[in-house]
């Protein structure tokens, strides 16, 4: 559909537009290549969960991301979350991305965590249940359309020390 897409959005057939539609193309002939490479060198594949945020323009390569990552392990969980994930833009990617698990809408400083306590805990079914998390289960169901507010004022208690541990036995060197 690529062709249907550069058509319709990049009409003119001027030399500029012609070179970016060009070029564009022969990025994207090489896009799956460093997908792989990338869930090879993070061992996506191998994870429980995986998480993808989006604030502009990365839906589509969260997306490409999280179909490849399923097409490894479809076991791997997959959650999308940010700016572009809220109602009724969320409600939709869950309906059309079947690689996404879970879709967080608005604020997921509180569902989020809820979704991964639930899957850690083994309480998946929970997890439709969520204001703010639309799954292919809540789907047309009387779910929130955005997650809790966390008040402003709760202190947050952040803990490094897991990233810091990996980051030194991956990248000895890292100064």
């Amino acid at each position: 559909n690529s062709e249907e897409y550069f058509a319709r959005f990049y009409p003119a057939s001027d030399s500029a537009t012609q070179s970016f539609l060009r070029t564009a193309l022969e990025k994207r002939r090489g896009a799956g290549d460093m997908l792989d490479r990338l869930i090879d060198l993070y061992e996506l594949g191998q994870a429980r969960i995986v998480g993808f945020t989006s604030l502009f323009f990365e839906n589509m390569v969260s997306f490409a991301l999280a179909r490849k990552i399923k097409e490894r392990n479809p076991r791997v969980l997959i959650a999308q979350g940010g700016a572009t994930s809220e109602s009724p833009s969320g409600e939709e990617y869950i309906r059309h991305v079947p690689a996404l698990d879970f879709v967080v809408s608005g604020p997921g400083l509180k569902s989020f965590p809820r979704v991964v306590r639930n899957i850690l805990e083994g309480r998946m079914d929970q997890n439709h249940d969520i204001p703010g998390v639309f799954t292919q289960v809540n789907l047309g169901r009387n779910v929130a359309q955005m997650g809790e507010e966390l008040s402003i004022d709760t202190q947050i208690e952040l803990d490094y020390a897991p990233f810091l541990q990996a980051l030194e036995e991956k990248l000895p060197a890292w100064e």
